[in-house]
């Protein structure tokens, strides 16, 4: 277990359990509808940006990374889509 997930638990298991109930669920939203959403666009728009360094290609990060190269692939796909969206959409 990470870090910051001892530190989750180790917040949620320091309330009482009707407690825990309600927080359990605040966090299951938050992750859900803004967190994940969040962590998916930072994380395309930092392949996007390793990507444009000299000398950096899809197979080049895939490995330094631990990934697939199609995963990268999609990645930058989905970024560069996302950039040329308007803002409201």
């Amino acid at each position: 277990m990470t870090k910051w997930e001892e530190m989750m638990w180790a917040e949620l298991e320091a309330q009482p359990a009707t407690e825990q109930i309600i927080t359990a669920g605040e966090w299951i939203t938050k992750m859900t509808q803004s967190l994940l959403p969040a962590l998916g666009k930072h994380r395309r728009d930092k392949v996007l940006q390793v990507l444009d360094d000299p000398g950096m290609d899809y197979t080049t990060l895939a490995d330094m990374i631990g990934a697939r190269r199609q995963t990268i692939v999609r990645l930058a796909e989905e970024g560069r889509a996302a950039r040329r969206r308007p803002p409201n959409e």
